[in-house]
């Protein structure tokens, strides 16, 4: 098992220790044995490890002592080793996104394997499905595969990059009784100020690309694949407690200016996964 020290600036000055975490909070150790925690934390530092530890300055109950103390403060931590856990994920959006995940989103805690999902492709099977696409490039295809990952209890999560923003969510959790990504389609869709050219080049027939944007050379494509990475570890590590922000709502980052706007989720009355047949007491 591994010993780690907790990630924060350690000062070492003439009478204290000082130990200051990223949010402000300082830390300060005075005792005559600050040299002899310090030498037990640049061993530490080094080795990450409690084996091997030799000091002609330092007893063994001492440095027992030390890491207890260490511990108890939440200064050094123990590093379970566990083995990654597999998550299958269903990808929809850009050939040249697709071949760059490996490389592009890797998480911590676990590893990732992708799969596309399209037409009729099944979605049995996934732990999530990472749509990062726009809306309207195939509006009934991503349509459908809302339907069909509800209905299948597939969690889905949505993104869109343009050259300066990154839109973050929803999360649709199926579980959770989530609205679905078609909800947040059609609201986009009413919100439209050119409704109808839209309009006309979602109906277009025989629609085929011929040259993809390249989201990838966009600034900010590195640190959107951050907070994707960041919300999938925190969704899986505590099984959705954490994840609710995401839920119902979106968020487009501004990255020129540094706004971030939110988007609220309401669930579609009119969609077929939501409409509540009406009630007869005769059955009629």
């Amino acid at each position: 098992m591994k010993i780690k020290i907790q990630n924060m600036d350690i000062w070492e000055c003439k009478d204290a220790i000082y130990c200051k975490r990223s949010d402000g909070n300082l830390i300060k150790i005075q005792s005559n044995a600050n040299h002899k925690i310090i030498e037990v934390l640049k061993h530490l530092r080094t080795t990450a490890s409690l084996e091997n530890f030799q000091s002609e300055y330092i007893s063994k109950t001492e440095f027992s002592e030390i890491v207890k103390f260490l511990l108890s403060n939440n200064l050094i931590y123990r590093e379970n080793e566990r083995k990654k856990q597999t998550k299958k994920i269903g990808f929809y959006g850009n050939n040249d996104v697709f071949a760059h995940l490996n490389a592009d989103l890797k998480t911590e805690q676990f590893e990732l394997s992708f799969d596309p999902v399209y037409e009729n492709k099944t979605v049995q099977g996934l732990h999530l499905i990472l749509a990062i696409s726009p809306v309207f490039d195939h509006y009934s295809l991503l349509q459908e595969l809302s339907y069909r990952s509800y209905k299948s209890m597939i969690p889905i999560l949505y993104v869109e990059f343009s050259p300066s923003t990154l839109t973050l969510g929803p999360l649709v959790v199926p579980a959770m009784n989530t609205p679905s990504l078609s909800c947040y389609m059609k609201r986009k869709a009413v919100n439209l100020s050119s409704l109808a050219l839209y309009s006309e080049f979602i109906l277009s027939e025989e629609k085929q690309r011929c040259h993809n944007v390249d989201i990838r050379s966009f600034a900010h494509y590195s640190s959107g694949m951050q907070l994707i990475m960041n919300e999938l570890e925190r969704f899986w590590t505590f099984k959705g407690k954490l994840s609710s922000h995401l839920m119902g709502k979106s968020y487009t980052i501004d990255f020129l200016q540094y706004k971030t706007e939110e988007t609220q989720i309401l669930k579609d009355p009119a969609s077929p996964l939501f409409k509540s047949s009406v009630y007869s007491p005769f059955n009629a």
